[in-house]
């Protein structure tokens, strides 16, 4: 596939011709709307998950990549309701409690604890033994960031777990290690990895207010 070569452009335009025959496609909209993502053309990426959601209004990975883009662009109180829309909807997964999470604290919400609360709530039924349930015990003041950027750990693991530590750094005030950490994964991370559009995305805003 052409995603598999990172051939963005192709794969788009294979996506519009079948849209063209059938613009009804929910899954191809959101399809198309992962490799504008991955090329960096996210307006027009977050065009094609809102079609999806328009055809298909449970389409939850659609919703969250809505989400994903809408963090990544400091919409962070509708990024959090749009995850807390679809955790209501699903079974909770580590993933996006953490991610639920980060967009409340970043919206604000940390003053006081409130989204550090919140997250104990949120995540207290977890039985997960994730990375990202790892994370969330880093956050809440009872994991250890070395055992997380342990050796070993593969591409997809090690890019999760720099982008959250990245945003624990933010929400704490510390920006030049934020900043730090998100060039990182925006650098080295596959380009259709929510945490790489959503690092891009932040990295634009940061750099535009130099």
């Amino acid at each position: 596939m052409h995603e598999q070569r990172a051939d963005y452009t192709a794969a788009i335009a294979d996506y519009s011709a079948a849209l063209r025959q059938n613009p009804r496609d929910a899954a191809c909209f959101y399809s198309r709307g992962r490799a504008w993502a991955a090329k960096g053309e996210y307006a027009n990426g977050a065009q094609d998950f809102d079609d999806a959601v328009r055809l298909e209004p449970r389409h939850h990975a659609a919703r969250l990549s809505s989400a994903f883009l809408a963090f990544g662009d400091g919409r962070y109180e509708q990024a959090a309701d749009q995850f807390t829309s679809v955790l209501r909807q699903i079974q909770p997964r580590a993933y996006l409690v953490l991610w639920k999470h980060v967009a409340s604290a970043r919206a604000g919400g940390e003053k006081g604890g409130g989204a550090r609360d919140e997250l104990a709530r949120d995540s207290a039924g977890l039985s997960e033994r994730s990375t990202q349930a790892l994370l969330i015990e880093l956050y809440l003041g009872r994991g250890d960031e070395a055992a997380l950027r342990r050796p070993g750990r593969s591409l997809g693991e090690a890019c999760e777990t720099d982008y959250f530590l990245a945003q624990r750094s933010l929400i704490g005030g510390d920006k030049a290690r934020g900043a730090e950490l998100l060039r990182g994964v925006a650098k080295q991370c596959p380009a259709v990895q929510h945490e790489t559009w959503a690092a891009r995305l932040e990295l634009q805003r940061l750099d535009g207010a130099r």
